[in-house]
């Protein structure tokens, strides 16, 4: 349960407050939360789990009701007979945060959890392709092309290498070396690249040529990592490739849209959380090696993200400019690209923690976890597994782990 000492603080208060003692109150409650669903949970986007299956109804309605059933609010999982699982993607996040938070505040349980989070991302790899790579546990449409469980993506994968650096970084464990390789073999292997002018970037899934500024990103960062890790020439050319791709396509005010045809060359307006994903990345790659433009594209691009995708409230906006409804994917995104950026630039901190008040007093339920999105005269409360709490656990580990650590 969330201490009652912190169940009526305001957005002042919890700004106010002791630091340390507000995120690790909040983050302790909502581990507590997540181990006791058995770190299993629904997703917006796995109604075709269930007894509507696109064999049954057809590919037009199956994706409509993959859609109606993400944004309907009353969750009618259960009776659907759609299961609790486990999702490689926040198995990956509940990693990451859980080692931040150990970083600062040293637990022999965290430990124990922290070493099953490895071994089950270890045990659950996607199978039939060359090197380590994860997916969704349930099947999904990419636009007319149905996706089966356990399909991989670059996206997935990532977040799944970024945890498992995390874990090199803490254990120096020579599996996980092994498997971060395996990674970027998968990346080489199975990846379909676009090229241009200004570099390359690599595709969603193996199985379709696209061009998703965010997820190629994340693609960028792991070689980079890994290429300084392991000296490795060919990765860190390749990395900086893929970066000065999307360095290419930020706009005058510094933002990006969210994709590219690469046979039109016309691009998807979506500017929302994914921002925080290229900045996220981009900073990583600026503490990792040099890219020509990179610091003056993080700033511009922070700043646009500052002051266009949250209000003086940290409430976040839905997709830029539109404000409704407000998600807890959006919120903890902010958090975290803030929480990060402060390091180099502290006038960043202060923004994640009006992001985190916000989110701490609007958008959390009374028994630890978060709700999924407010709309103005509307809650939605279901408690997603990866959308919301792995997002949130991620966010309040970052926010332990970037704020100055109390004597202990």
């Amino acid at each position: 349960m969330i201490p009652q000492s912190l169940s009526t603080l305001s957005a002042a208060d919890m700004i106010d407050r002791s630091d340390q003692t507000v995120w690790r109150d909040h983050f302790d409650a909502l581990h507590s939360y997540i181990q006791s669903q058995n770190f299993t949970g629904y997703d917006p986007y796995d109604g075709l789990m269930g007894i509507i299956q696109p064999n049954l109804v057809g590919a037009r309605l199956a994706r409509f009701w993959m859609q109606f059933m993400k944004r309907f609010p009353l969750n009618l999982r259960s009776l659907l007979r759609i299961p609790k699982m486990r999702n490689p993607k926040a198995m990956a996040l509940f990693l990451q945060a859980l080692i931040d938070y150990d970083d600062q505040w040293p637990q022999n349980p965290l430990k124990s959890d922290i070493q099953f989070l490895f071994e089950w991302l270890q045990a659950n790899r996607c199978n039939g392709f060359s090197g380590d790579c994860w997916g969704y546990p349930f099947q999904w449409y990419s636009k007319d092309l149905l996706m089966p469980p356990n399909t991989p993506s670059v996206v997935v994968t990532a977040f799944a290498g970024k945890a498992i650096l995390r874990y090199y970084e803490m254990t120096q464990s020579q599996r996980a070396l092994e498997s971060l390789k395996n990674i970027i073999l998968f990346f080489q292997k199975e990846i379909p690249t676009h090229h241009d002018q200004s570099g390359i970037c690599f595709s969603y899934t193996p199985f379709r040529k696209d061009c998703i500024y965010n997820a190629n990103m994340l693609v960028a960062e792991l070689l980079i990592r890994m290429g300084d890790i392991c000296n490795h020439s060919r990765w860190l050319e390749l990395g900086k490739m893929a970066t000065r791709f999307v360095l290419s396509k930020q706009k005058e005010r510094g933002f990006w849209n969210y994709s590219l045809d690469p046979k039109t060359g016309i691009e998807k307006p979506q500017i929302d959380f994914h921002q925080g994903f290229i900045l996220e990345s981009l900073y990583q790659i600026k503490n990792t090696t040099y890219i020509a433009g990179l610091d003056q594209a993080l700033e511009t691009g922070a700043r646009f993200y500052k002051n266009n995708q949250f209000n003086m409230f940290g409430q976040s906006k839905w997709r830029w400019p539109k404000s409704w409804p407000v998600d807890i994917h959006h919120q903890a995104q902010g958090i975290i690209t803030f929480s990060l950026l402060s390091k180099d630039e502290p006038y960043y901190m202060p923004v994640a923690k009006k992001i985190a008040a916000y989110t701490l007093r609007v958008m959390r339920s009374q028994t630890g976890y978060f709700y999924y999105q407010k709309w103005p005269v509307l809650m939605n409360r279901i408690p997603y597994m990866r959308w919301g709490q792995a997002w949130m656990l991620k966010a309040l580990g970052t926010l332990v782990y970037r704020t100055k650590p109390l004597k202990h």
